[in-house]
């Protein structure tokens, strides 16, 4: 008998409790960040019309939830969606941080 492959709906549950696990890794405010965390993903895909389970899943994939407590990552990328700023390459693709801030009206 095969063992049973778990589902797209049982995998999407996970989500939420995952991000509350490292939400309590991090430290700190812990679980208050996590849930501030959560809001700022449901918020963000309310507004911008993408399913809040695509935003989370692409970014764990990006960065397994990782704070680097403001500071860039060793590929230097900031955030949970690892938008990144790379000095002294031209490669539009290297500064996505600058492309979102323009986007978004910020600086």
């Amino acid at each position: 008998m095969k063992p049973s492959r778990p589902t797209r709906r049982s995998f999407l549950l996970l989500i939420p409790i995952l991000l509350a696990a490292v939400s309590l890794r991090t430290g700190g405010a812990g679980a208050s960040n996590g849930l501030s965390l959560q809001v700022a993903f449901h918020k963000a895909a309310a507004e911008f019309g993408v399913p809040e389970p695509l935003l989370l899943s692409v970014s764990y994939h990006l960065t397994l939830w990782e704070d680097h407590g403001g500071r860039p990552s060793t590929s230097g990328g900031y955030g949970p969606m690892h938008l990144t700023r790379v000095p002294g390459l031209p490669d539009p693709a290297l500064h996505t941080l600058d492309r979102a801030a323009r986007l978004l009206h910020a600086t």
